[in-house]
C-alpha cells in the first residue's frame, strides 16, 4: 500500500498511533498519557501521520463491505456462508450481539488518530517553515475527511453513538461517554467538509509536493461526494444544489481556482461524456476497478480515494504483501484457501442482462465459473491475464472507498428531487451511453420523483454493486418515502426462496428503527450509557 514503509521516522510514528489503539472507546488497556507536543516536530513527521491514518482505514475494509452489502438486495450466502456465522448472520438479518461486526472500535481508532492529527499537524507547522500553507490545509482537509467518513458510517449504522473531536490519550477520557444525537453530529461534519472543499486539491496537482506524497490521498472529488452524501442523507437537496456541491459537477462553466494555479474541470476530470480505453481495449466508467491491468496513469485524477493493497510488482508478488480479505470472502477455489462466502444475486445480475450491459456486467461486476457465480470485482486477472487468489503474489488488488461514479448519482438523485428532470436524466442517459448499455427505461421530464428516484437507484446497483454502498441506498430511500416496503420487497426478493418468509417477518420487525444495528454487547459492557430499546 504505502511507498515508505520503510523510512524509520514513519515507522516510529506509526507504533505510537498504535499504542493509541489501546485508548479506543470500546478497548482501552492503557493510562499511559502522551505528550504529543514532544513526539511531532519535523515536516517528515506530517508525513507520517497522514500515512499511518490511511493504513488504519485500510484495516476497515472488510468491515465497510460487511455492513454496506451483505444486507442489501445485491448478494446472497454463498455455499461457503455457514462457515463463517459473524458475515451469515448479516445476510439472515438475524444478528446476534457478539456479531463482531458490531465492534465499531476500528472506526473509533481512525477517529482518535485523525484528533490526535488536528493537535499534532499545528505543532508541525508551527515548528517547519517548509511546510507550506497549502499542503498544511490539504492535509487538515484530508483529516477532516476520515474523520468524517469514519463517523458517517457509524451514523448510518447504528444512529446515536458517542461524538468525540479532542484526541484521547487516557482510560478515564472514555468511560461512560454518552451518545450524541445524529443530527448533532452530522451537523459538525457538514461545517468540517465545507471547509474541506475548499481546501482539498485535486491528485494532478500533487506534482510539487515533496517525495513524502503517495497516491492514497483524499481529493476535492471525495471532499464533494462526502459532503453530497450527509445533505442527501438527510434529505436537504436544496442545499446540497444551491451551495454549489452538486452543481458544480453538472456545469462545466463551473470550476475552482486550486492553490497551485490548477483549475478543476469537472466535466474533464469526470469525462462524463465519454469513456477511457485501456490497453486491451475495454470500456469502464473513469473510476473503476482494476481488473486485468494494475497501472494506474490518469485515473488518479477522477479517483475520489482508492485503497492499493500493493501492485502486483517486486518479490513475493508486492512490496509489502499486503493482501485484502474480500478476494477469499468472494472467491471458490477451495484449493487456494478461499472461502466463497458472498455471491450476486439473482437480481443483481438480471438487472445488468437486461440493461444488456457489456462493461460492468459479466467479466467486470461479476463471473459465471461452472455452477458458481462469483462477485468479480475483487479476484479478476492479475497483468498476465492469471487469475487472483489468496496466494501473495495473486491477491494484490485495489479497493475504491469513494469514486467519482457515486458523486454524478448523488446530483441526478438531487437534481430529481428538486424536480429538475432533464439533469438526472442527461446523467443516466449519459451513464449508460459511455458503458454502450441499453438504453435507459423510457422517462419523460415529467416523471415523478419516485420515478425518477427508481432509475437511478437501478443504475446506481449496476454502476457500484459489492462496494458498499447498496444496503445505504435502500435505506434511504424507503425512509425518506416512509415506505419499509422499498427495501424489504427487494431484499425478500433475493433471497433463497425458502428463507422468503421468515426473513420478510425480520425485516418488518427492524423497520421500526429504520434497521439501525443494535449496540454489541462489547461496547455496552464498557460504556453504560449504550443501551438498546427492547
Amino acid at each position: 500500500m504505502l511507498q515508505f514503509k520503510n523510512d524509520l521516522k514513519i515507522a516510529v510514528a506509526c507504533i505510537l498511533m498504535a499504542c493509541m489503539a489501546s485508548c479506543s472507546l470500546l478497548d482501552v488497556d492503557s493510562d499511559d498519557s502522551v505528550a504529543r507536543n514532544e513526539i511531532y516536530s519535523v515536516l517528515g513527521d506530517a508525513w507520517a501521520i497522514k500515512i499511518g491514518l490511511y493504513e488504519t482505514m485500510q484495516g476497515l475494509v472488510e468491515q465497510n463491505f460487511v455492513l454496506g452489502e451483505l444486507r442489501g438486495d445485491l448478494v446472497t450466502p454463498a455455499r461457503g456462508a455457514r462457515n463463517n456465522p459473524d458475515m451469515y448472520e448479516f445476510m439472515e438479518h438475524n444478528i446476534s450481539p457478539d456479531n463482531k461486526y458490531l465492534d465499531w472500535s476500528g472506526f473509533y481508532t481512525l477517529i482518535n488518530r485523525c484528533n490526535d492529527a488536528l493537535v499534532s499537524l499545528p505543532v508541525i507547522k508551527k515548528q517547519s517553515p517548509d511546510f507550506e500553507d497549502h499542503w498544511y490545509n490539504h492535509m487538515i482537509g484530508e483529516v477532516y475527511w476520515l474523520r468524517a467518513w469514519a463517523y458517517l458510517n457509524l451514523v448510518k449504522n447504528w444512529g446515536d453513538v458517542p461524538f468525540i473531536t479532542e484526541p484521547v490519550y487516557t482510560a478515564q477520557d472514555v468511560r461512560a461517554l454518552p451518545p450524541v444525537p445524529e443530527d448533532q453530529i452530522l451537523d459538525q461534519l457538514e461545517k468540517d467538509l465545507n471547509w474541506a472543499v475548499e481546501h482539498l486539491w485535486n491528485n494532478w496537482s500533487w506534482a510539487s509536493m515533496p517525495v513524502y506524497w503517495n497516491h492514497e490521498t483524499v481529493n476535492i472529488a471525495a471532499g464533494v461526494d462526502l459532503l453530497a452524501d450527509i445533505l442527501i442523507y438527510r434529505d436537504k437537496f436544496d442545499e446540497a444544489w444551491s451551495r454549489n456541491v452538486c452543481r458544480r459537477i453538472m456545469d462545466p462553466e463551473v470550476f475552482q481556482e486550486q492553490p497551485n494555479g490548477s483549475r478543476e474541470y469537472w466535466n474533464d476530470s469526470f469525462n462524463l461524456g465519454g469513456t477511457t480505453q485501456f490497453d486491451d481495449g475495454k470500456y469502464w466508467f473513469d473510476a473503476h476497478f482494476r481488473y486485468a491491468k494494475e497501472g494506474f496513469r490518469s485515473t488518479w485524477t477522477v479517483q475520489g480515494l482508492v485503497l492499493a493493497f500493493d501492485t502486483e510488482s517486486g518479490d513475493d508478488g508486492g512490496k509489502f504483501n499486503q493482501v485484502h480479505t474480500l478476494g477469499a470472502v468472494t472467491s471458490n477455489r477451495a484449493e487456494w484457501g478461499e472461502q466463497y462466502i458472498v455471491k450476486p444475486s439473482r437480481p443483481a445480475i438480471v438487472n445488468w442482462i437486461n440493461i444488456i450491459d457489456k462493461y460492468r456486467g459479466q467479466g467486470y461486476s461479476y463471473y459465471v465459473d461452472g455452477q458458481d457465480t462469483l462477485i468479480w470485482k475483487y479476484i479478476g486477472l492479475t497483468s498476465e491475464g492469471e487469475r487472483r487468489g489468496t496466494d501473495r503474489q495473486k491477491g494484490a488488488g485495489n479497493i475504491n472507498i469513494c469514486r467519482v461514479a457515486d458523486l454524478y448519482y448523488r446530483g441526478a438523485e438531487a437534481s430529481a428531487r428538486l424536480g429538475i428532470n432533464e439533469t438526472a436524466l442527461d446523467v443516466l442517459r449519459k451513464s449508460r451511453t459511455r458503458v454502450s448499455a441499453g438504453a435507459l427505461v423510457p422517462l419523460q421530464t415529467n416523471a415523478t420523483a419516485e420515478e425518477m428516484e427508481d432509475a437511478i437507484m437501478e443504475e446506481r446497483a449496476a454502476e457500484l454493486a459489492f462496494e458498499g454502498y447498496r444496503w445505504y441506498d435502500l435505506v434511504r430511500i424507503a425512509k425518506r418515502r416512509n415506505n419499509p416496503n422499498f427495501l424489504i420487497d427487494r431484499v425478500v426478493a433475493a433471497a433463497p426462496a425458502g428463507k422468503r418468509s421468515e426473513l420478510r417477518a425480520r425485516l418488518e420487525l427492524q423497520s421500526i428503527n429504520w434497521w439501525k444495528l443494535p449496540y454489541g454487547n462489547k461496547a455496552m459492557m464498557l460504556n453504560p450509557n449504550l443501551k438498546n430499546e427492547n
